[in-house]
């Protein structure tokens, strides 16, 4: 349906906005955010549809100068080329190096193995619902679909 529609087409903008309150706002232009997830879905190379586009279009309009795209099934995409500060790796430890903040947005079974001492400090918006027993503690962390929007 429409509704339906809208509401999917919102979550990316939703997202980000959420994601964004685990660092100072203040810093986003000199920030570096870590997606992990090109595709559209988890297991999958198929970038097509994949909302990750609109996460980093998000990003790009609050400021953020330096984004990194992991996905360990897609090697190279040439629709990336459209944004101007955007680098595609599909080396996970380099993706998260110097990265200060990571938006889990495709659910690949790599990223499910990910647990508290991967990402060291660094803060995490899980999209997918994937990290939550894994990180625990006083990890800054943020998941949607948990019934609450309370940094963890």
């Amino acid at each position: 349906t429409n509704i339906s529609r809208a509401i999917n087409d919102g979550m990316p903008a939703y997202c980000v906005r959420q994601a964004i309150r685990l660092i100072k706002f203040s810093e986003l232009p000199k920030a570096t955010i870590t997606i992990l997830g090109l595709a559209f879905r988890g297991d999958v190379s198929d970038t097509r549809l994949s909302p990750t586009y609109s996460i980093i279009k998000e990003l790009e309009m609050f400021g953020v100068k330096n984004i990194i795209v992991h996905d360990p099934l897609v090697r190279d995409d040439p629709s990336l080329s459209n944004f101007q500060n955007v680098t595609l790796t599909s080396d996970l430890k380099r993706a998260i190096r110097n990265s200060d903040l990571v938006i889990l947005s495709t659910d690949h079974q790599e990223y499910k193995k990910l647990g508290k001492t991967f990402f060291g400090n660094i803060p995490v918006y899980d999209g997918r619902g994937l990290l939550q027993t894994n990180l625990g503690g006083k990890h800054k962390m943020l998941t949607i679909g948990q019934g609450n929007n309370k940094i963890k």
